[in-house]
């Protein structure tokens, strides 16, 4: 080490080098899989390195907003007209892309 770092490193207490050794233990600890092994069995079968791909699902399942339009229309042969809460909805259980709410 240079002694322009070790004069900054002084200053500051010697808190630099201490600092980048913590960093260094706590980032082999997380590669070595310990934090995983010391982690409460909740959090374990959370983790993402356990869990296989085949059981998580292709695509994630978001709900889609309506589109407010003033004139509806029937998009597919899997769209209909539905009177909720005193508006006219399309639903569309094929692709939910369709969903469509009248201003």
């Amino acid at each position: 080490m240079s002694a322009a770092f070790a004069a900054v490193g002084a200053r500051a207490g010697g808190a630099g080098h201490a600092a980048q050794a913590h960093a260094r233990t706590v980032a082999s600890f997380v590669r070595s899989g310990a934090a995983i092994a010391a982690a409460p069995p909740a959090v374990r079968s959370l983790s993402p390195s356990l869990a296989s791909a085949a059981s998580l699902p292709a695509e994630p399942l978001l709900a889609r907003a309506f589109k407010s339009k003033s004139a509806l229309r029937l998009r597919c042969p899997h769209c209909f007209f539905a009177k909720r809460g005193g508006r006219l909805r399309v639903i569309c259980k094929e692709n939910p892309k369709h969903k469509q709410v009248q201003k």
